[in-house]
């Protein structure tokens, strides 16, 4: 992966533990509310970010959307990012990426 993939993978990881994680003062509260907004809501920035990253954009958003209205899938998806060993890279990020991939091939 290119430095500048894996930069912007980390902006959609950051991005999807905030929506995801539970907001536990005022400043994490309006990285959750922004986050949320971000992913339920994906505009030009968001669509470029998952450019940069070789996602698909409609993918991840629903994918995160999902996971906001069901706390097993966020759990799930939460253990999945830290599960792959701090490398910066997301299962959900890594799963897109290869749903791409095969839809290509």
């Amino acid at each position: 992966m290119s430095p500048e993939r894996a930069l912007w993978s980390a902006v959609i990881n950051q991005a999807i533990i905030d929506a995801l994680a539970p907001a536990t003062d005022i400043e994490s509260r309006r990285a959750h509310l922004s986050a949320v907004r971000w992913f339920r809501h994906p505009g030009r920035d968001f669509r470029l970010a998952c450019a940069c990253a070789g996602v698909d954009p409609d993918a991840v958003s629903a994918k995160v959307t999902a996971a906001l209205s069901d706390p097993a899938k966020a759990r799930d998806l939460i253990a999945r990012m830290y599960a792959g060993g701090g490398h910066g890279r997301s299962a959900l990020v890594n799963d897109v990426r290869g749903a791409r991939k095969r839809n290509t091939a």
